[in-house]
């Protein structure tokens, strides 16, 4: 079942700045899909103006389409899940109308984290109660903003399973947002927005996909944003140079004794 389809997507900034053209998107349920992109190449803006075209138009952006229809209840979730902090994690679950045992097995957390409150949460933890909530309220269409971000690499493969499982279990779409490859790898699809060319492509989910995202990702910076890289990172070893040699000459005495 196709639950997200959009047709001939034209993107731009209010600006006038462009983003995608001509830019085609469907989701089917059951499915995990990665979007990967350039830092600021409009991740996130694309799939504002994807969910909701009329606020995105509201926003100032420039917003046309062929065809655009989502079949079913969707939800965004922010990076680190947005939960409500004054609230318990069941607190968090019971809004979306779910119970918390059963959510938080299913997103293989243990049912007792139910009365804790959500700010003693590991990263971890508090993505999957995050995920839990969305899948209590029943939605079919998930978009999930960074969901690896502040995770070590054994708790990204642990989430990444757990979607991919989710995913096929819920019959839900489940699009993510990453610059996490190990994430990337785990899902059915993944596509690539490039801001420069200014298309939305599905790349091959195989092991060259590191270096096939490396060499688009060093083509889709703009002249503008490459420059802006390398003068960061001259100031930024500007900056390391000078620390270095305050460092060395505060603490060259106390370890060595004075100079002769």
């Amino acid at each position: 079942m196709t639950v997200l389809s959009v047709q001939d997507l034209s993107l731009a900034l209010p600006g006038g700045t462009p983003i995608v053209a001509g830019a085609s998107l469907e989701l089917a349920a059951g499915e995990l899909v990665a979007l990967l992109g350039p830092s600021g190449a409009g991740k996130s803006t694309l799939l504002r103006a994807v969910l909701d075209p009329d606020a995105a138009r509201d926003e100032g952006l420039q917003v046309t389409m062929a065809a655009h229809d989502i079949a079913v209840a969707h939800a965004f979730v922010p990076q680190r899940g947005a939960l409500l902090d004054h609230l318990s994690v069941a607190g968090n679950i019971r809004l979306a109308g779910g119970d918390p045992g059963e959510w938080l097995a299913a997103v293989a957390l243990d049912p007792e984290l139910a009365t804790r409150p959500v700010t003693t949460l590991s990263g971890g933890q508090a993505q999957r109660v995050a995920l839990a909530r969305a899948l209590a309220a029943g939605r079919g269409l998930l978009i999930l903003d960074e969901p690896s971000v502040g995770l070590d690499p054994l708790a990204v493969t642990q989430l990444a399973t757990l979607l991919r499982e989710q995913a096929e279990e819920q019959e839900v779409a489940i699009l993510l947002i990453t610059h996490d490859l190990a994430l990337a790898q785990a899902c059915h699809r993944v596509l690539f927005l490039d801001p420069r060319a200014q298309t939305l492509t599905t790349l091959e989910r195989d092991a060259e996909l590191a270096d096939t995202v490396e060499r688009r990702m060093a083509a889709a910076q703009t002249p503008a944003a490459a420059a802006g890289k390398r003068r960061s990172q001259r100031e930024l070893f500007a900056t390391l140079r000078t620390l270095g040699a305050a460092l060395t000459r505060a603490f060259s005495p106390r370890l060595f004794g004075p100079s002769l």
